[in-house]
């Protein structure tokens, strides 16, 4: 896997686990 992708991969993995975290604390993400 070309390493840019990979990268990608991993910051969208953070992304989505903040957003989930977020949304657990009653924050919504991206409003």
């Amino acid at each position: 896997m070309p390493a840019d992708i990979q990268n990608s991969a991993e910051i969208y993995g953070d992304i989505s686990q903040l957003a989930m975290a977020s949304m657990r604390l009653g924050f919504p993400f991206g409003s």
